[in-house]
């Protein structure tokens, strides 16, 4: 058994905190979700295969259309 390091500790606790925030439950290995942050709020989030592609070109918030 491998012991982690802080920085790896902090990376799950913050791993676990957006799969919570996001809805994801049973997650293991092969699980594949994305969510776009924007102000600390969740603007875009998929689940599955091409997930990451998916929030990456999701279309912008209305703040982000305004230019704001």
């Amino acid at each position: 058994m491998s012991r982690l390091t802080q920085a790896q500790r902090q990376a799950r606790t913050r791993a676990s905190v957006l799969a919570s925030a996001i809805g994801l439950t049973g997650t293991n290995d092969r699980t594949e979700a994305a969510a776009r942050i924007q102000d600390g709020v969740i603007v875009a989030r998929a689940h599955g295969r091409g997930a990451a592609h998916a929030v990456a070109t999701a279309h912008a918030t209305r703040s982000q259309r305004a230019g704001t």
